[in-house]
């Protein structure tokens, strides 16, 4: 099966699932309507870290488990937002001082990779394991995010 194919198949099942009427909250027993939109104490990790990321509450909740429902616009995703445009040069280093996530391509052809690099304002230079991973071509544009360093 194409995966095109597949991934239709997979929606139709997850919208099979919703229902068909409205849900009227008020005929639920009142203990259960107290969870619905409420974050669960071992889920609140999950939450500060899509509020860190620029995530917010969309006043909605998840139809299969009555969470609440987080979303943000990508120009407000902290990552995005943060990242540079590079352009890559192949040449070696003895020290790649940053860390961080580094991306290139879109659609199918987007590929991501969290490793070491350099940079300089105009070049980022990548270890042979990320060049390997991105499929990098000389002068191609590639994107990069630092992140805290690996201990």
């Amino acid at each position: 099966m194409k995966k095109g194919v597949a991934v239709f198949f997979i929606g139709l099942l997850i919208t099979s699932l919703f229902p068909r009427q409205d849900i009227f909250l008020s005929l639920l027993d009142a203990k259960i309507r107290t969870f619905i939109g409420q974050v669960g104490e071992d889920t609140l990790p999950a939450v500060k870290m899509l509020e860190s990321a620029g995530f917010k509450y969309l006043e909605m909740v998840d139809p299969f488990d009555g969470g609440p429902h987080y979303g943000a616009r990508m120009k407000d995703v902290i990552l995005i937002k943060n990242a540079k445009l590079y352009r890559f040069k192949k040449g070696r280093t003895r020290k790649y001082k940053e860390f961080g996530l580094v991306s290139r391509g879109h659609g199918s052809g987007f590929r991501v990779t969290i490793t070491n690099y350099k940079t300089t304002s105009k070049f980022i230079f990548l270890p042979a394991e990320a060049q390997r991973a991105l499929e990098t071509e000389p002068h191609m544009q590639i994107k990069a995010v630092s992140l805290p360093s690996r201990k």
